[in-house]
């Protein structure tokens, strides 16, 4: 098997994003995003590099790079251009064997996939073609961006076409999307393919992609397979990347079974978990379990959120009176050992403020005071954390924030954010469902957790703000307290954590399982 792989792109919106390097040899889990495509087929040494002449010109890693990875390789040069990926292979032409099967291959993702099957399906079912393509959940199918969809007959997996930059039903989700890895039968049946597609014009805003070519082929009634994916790593931009590292990071260092833990002494005062919401988003999707059971990779979220939060001298959680009588929920919050009284709430509340405020009578107005959700998990500095909540001349509140949250990027007026005083680096006003001015990537955004130097500075403000009425979508959120906090005289900073880990909704719960799951698997192949 040849396989064919242009990196003559230009990558501008790495370049646009403060990126350095040539995008394939941008650094992914200490190599470079090159070697991850190289590796996806194990075994083979036949490669056919296409780069710009500029490139191998001026980026002395290049050549280098690519005769390491594929020795018996063939590095190719041609000139800059913008027309995609088919026009970058004819312009190689010469190099591509017509005699053999080739893969022409895209250079920003990787799989997680079984080549070997994949290459003795190709050698048993002889197809003209074949797209390797997912469905279902993936994470960056979340996002904004739009790929290349198929339709197929799914008794035969034959696809029947193929677009770029449109889906063909309002539920993308369902459909197989490319991945970016193209069969075919020989070399000579991709040239002429790529060929017949650049003379009748297939190209999509000017390029033209591997993708649409393959119509040709179904239009002759040649067969092409469709070879589903469990697993797509996306890094076609630098938020996929970035997403994507984040994610590596923490199940590289943080993914013990039931979640991260802090290592610290017990804390004085009350953490309080309000958790008495509906959970309708999930009730709607058909989950039988209160939210707070929803089972995040087996665990329950609730049990995730817990363990990641330092632990207290006294607990409170304020939760659904249903939930405690019609599920195991009381018992469950009982494990571990923790100090902890449930406080049942009958009916729904006019916001988390006011739920939080049912507790006030069991709560030590003179202690210290942790208020967090029960729908997220954190990692952080924990050393620091005691170092600023122990301190005399620490805050009187922090406020935990996350920075360059995927959906959150994509949905500013879903969150909270904090407005820092360029001056001090205290917090100096809280947005409560309002995008933030600037890089939306830089802002600090309110996870749902704050710490009170004294739970009467939260009673104090949490009053105030019912007194006037400040409600935001018909709710008083702890968020919009702390501003009644800060024009109360008091101090406020953020506490950014390294990991957000959001559960709040049925996507999140998804997302934490699709990454769990590829890791894990990754981990024992």
């Amino acid at each position: 098997m040849q396989i064919v792989i242009p990196l003559s792109g230009q990558g501008s919106r790495f370049q646009r994003a403060g990126y350095t390097a040539l995008k394939p040899l941008i650094e992914v889990e200490g190599m470079p995003m090159i070697e991850h495509v190289v590796r996806m087929f194990p075994g083979e040494s036949d490669f056919l590099f296409i780069c710009g002449q500029d490139a191998l010109e001026t980026i002395p890693a290049l050549r280098p790079t690519l005769e390491r990875l594929a020795p018996q390789g063939k590095i190719v040069g041609i000139a800059p251009h913008k027309r995609g990926p088919v026009w970058a292979a004819l312009q190689a032409a010469a190099w591509i064997k017509d005699d053999q099967p080739v893969v022409l291959n895209y250079t920003d993702f990787s799989v997680g996939w079984d080549y070997a099957d994949f290459k003795a399906t190709m050698e048993r079912e002889n197809p003209a073609g074949c797209v390797t393509a997912y469905r279902g959940f993936h994470p960056h199918s979340l996002g904004p961006n739009l790929y290349a969809y198929l339709r197929h007959d799914e008794a035969t997996l034959q696809m029947r076409e193929i677009q770029e930059k449109h889906c063909f039903t309002e539920n993308r989700l369902q459909e197989f999307a490319s991945s970016g890895t193209y069969y075919f039968r020989s070399g000579a049946l991709l040239k002429a393919t790529f060929h017949e597609a650049v003379e009748r014009d297939l190209s999509t805003n000017g390029e033209f992609y591997a993708s649409m070519p393959f119509n040709l082929l179904v239009e002759k009634d040649e067969p092409v397979r469709v070879y589903e994916l469990e697993h797509f790593l996306q890094w076609g931009t630098p938020e996929d990347l970035e997403e994507y590292l984040a994610w590596s990071r923490y199940f590289s260092h943080y993914a013990e079974k039931d979640g991260w833990a802090p290592e610290l002494a017990e804390m004085p005062g009350t953490n309080l978990i309000p958790m008495a919401g509906a959970g309708m988003r999930f009730a709607q999707e058909g989950y039988k379990v209160a939210k707070p059971l929803v089972p995040v990779d087996g665990t329950p979220m609730i049990a995730r959120a817990l363990r990641s939060l330092p632990a207290a001298k006294h607990w409170i959680a304020a939760c659904r009176t249903e939930h405690l009588t019609s599920s195991c929920l009381a018992e469950y919050m009982g494990q571990d050992g923790r100090n902890l009284t449930l406080l049942p709430v009958e009916t729904l509340t006019e916001g988390q403020a006011c739920t939080c405020l049912l507790a006030r009578e069991q709560i030590d107005p003179e202690a210290p005071l942790l208020i967090a959700p029960c729908d997220a998990a954190f990692v952080y500095d924990a050393l620091h954390y005691d170092m600023l909540t122990r301190s005399a001349s620490g805050p009187d509140c922090l406020i935990w924030t996350f920075q360059n949250h995927p959906h959150a990027n994509r949905n500013p007026k879903q969150y909270g954010w904090v407005a820092l005083d360029e001056t001090t680096g205290n917090a100096k006003t809280v947005l409560c469902k309002q995008a933030p001015d600037g890089d939306i990537r830089q802002a600090h955004g309110v996870i749902g957790a704050f710490w009170f130097r004294k739970a009467k500075y939260f009673f104090a403000a949490a009053d105030a703000l019912i007194a006037q009425n400040l409600r935001v979508n018909g709710e008083f959120y702890v968020d919009s307290s702390i501003n009644l906090l800060l024009e109360q005289g008091h101090t406020a900073q953020v506490f950014p954590v390294e990991h957000y880990l959001c559960f709040g909704v049925p996507d999140d719960v998804r997302t934490y399982d699709y990454w769990a799951g590829y890791f894990a698997q990754r981990a024992r192949a």
